[in-house]
């Protein structure tokens, strides 16, 4: 796998979903540290996959941070409607694969390396021929011969837990694994996990500063101006300050922290202002 950093992918059900709980639930994840997400739905019904594929073209202009898509592929066409909504790859779920020869078609027009097999880890996944370079494990048990079995079946992995038996650390750890793709870290900071794996020796992408703070030059009360922008359009948003701390904690939490010269204390953006 050439990717430098193992990743956190949460994973959301967007069956039977609202899209716009969907598309919250999305933009909260990218702002709490994700790396990437996968949103799938793979209900059977021509009308809920085109109202899902609608939902992903949203999510598109929603988040900043690449996703994947999951759904049933009846035909062809069902592929290429979902990467022309952003997505970087494609789930195609084992146990309802459409025929081979729609599978080869899209591999052959997208690439081995955009479409992604998901299997159950209970099936020889490491006998049977995939057409793709990456495969999505579920259900997996991490003792026994699990990471000769990865190994054997020379595919990078990614491995979608619940993270309720199995341990965060333990899957990163395993060969071939570029990441895990969960629902465990709704509503917490997925910043904070991947502090906490990158102190376990886990190579995770993290907030960090080529510069440390004591080599900016500061104003006489040891505060940097900070000038906001908006990242698409570049247009200046506000200027505010920082001092150490909230520079510190920005890099810890991912949020943006500032220090209030009239208040004389440390404020968060979104939390003590709009």
């Amino acid at each position: 796998m050439s990717d430098k950093f193992k990743k956190i992918i949460p994973f959301i059900n967007a069956e039977s979903e609202f899209p716009d709980k969907v598309l919250r639930r999305a933009e909260q994840y990218c702002f709490m540290g994700a790396d990437e997400l996968f949103v799938y739905n793979y209900s059977k019904v021509e009308s809920d996959r085109e109202e899902f594929l609608r939902t992903m073209k949203r999510l598109e202009t929603t988040v900043d941070i690449p996703f994947v898509i999951g759904l049933y592929v009846n035909r062809f066409d069902d592929i290429k409607k979902a990467f022309y909504t952003g997505a970087s790859h494609v789930v195609i779920k084992y146990e309802i694969m459409p025929d081979k020869a729609v599978l080869d078609e899209a591999v052959g027009r997208f690439g081995s390396d955009r479409i992604i097999m998901e299997i159950d880890g209970s099936e020889p996944f490491e006998k049977i021929h995939f057409p793709v370079d990456k495969l999505l494990l579920k259900h997996v048990d991490t003792g026994g011969a699990l990471s000769k079995r990865i190994l054997s079946c020379g595919k990078d992995i990614v491995i979608r837990d619940s993270l309720m038996r199995n341990d965060l650390i333990e899957l990163m750890e395993l060969p071939k694994v570029y990441g895990v793709s969960t629902n465990h870290y709704e509503d917490k900071s997925i910043f904070k996990v991947k502090s906490n794996l990158k102190a376990a020796g886990i190579n995770v992408n993290t907030f960090e500063s080529s510069q440390p703070f004591s080599e900016f030059k500061k104003d006489r009360f040891g505060l940097v101006p900070c000038i906001v922008q908006d990242y698409r359009t570049k247009e200046v948003l506000m200027l505010a300050y920082m001092n150490e701390e909230s520079y510190n904690l920005t890099l810890a939490t991912g949020k943006m922290t500032y220090y209030s010269r009239s208040r004389n204390e440390i404020w968060v953006k979104g939390e003590t202002s709009g």
